[in-house]
């Protein structure tokens, strides 16, 4: 599934509706119940199949997170699903960046401490890719589109 293509799609273009249908996928708003002005939300998660859409204020897919291993309800996500390449460890992920040429930005942290090389954010040119590792491995991947401001 091309998700870096439906990245910046309207909710209600056929590419995400078609998807939405595929997967029998509903979405639910998710709006400022308390008037503290943060920006409405629409979510639209496939539990079964390892990811989930979420859409801005505009109703435009800006984000989509992909389940690698199963967690939160989720299933891991059948890989050949994907069009964007799986790091299994962070130091993989980090040396592509550096032989690709990809800016990246990363965890910080001393070896042998929680935080240390348990995430990595690759920059491409009209979306990131955040992965998230657990014990050395990966566990999730958040596809981020780029705004235009």
């Amino acid at each position: 599934m091309q998700f870096t293509a439906l990245l910046g799609k309207a909710l209600k273009s056929d590419d995400v509706i078609e998807v939405l249908e595929n997967f029998d996928m509903s979405v639910t708003y998710d709006f400022d119940r308390s008037y503290e002005n943060i920006s409405d939300l629409y979510w639209a998660p496939s539990k079964e199949a390892g990811f989930q859409f979420r859409f801005n204020k505009d109703q435009v897919l800006d984000v989509v997170f992909v389940y690698l291993v199963p967690r939160e309800g989720f299933t891991a996500i059948d890989r050949s699903l994907l069009n964007v390449q799986v790091f299994e460890t962070f130091d993989e992920a980090e040396s592509f960046c550096i032989q690709a040429n990809i800016p990246y930005r990363a965890s910080a942290g001393e070896p042998g401490t929680e935080n240390y090389k348990w995430w990595i954010k690759l920059d491409h040119a009209h979306y990131t890719a955040h992965y998230q590792f657990k014990e050395g491995q990966v566990i999730m991947l958040t596809l981020s589109a780029k705004s235009d401001a």
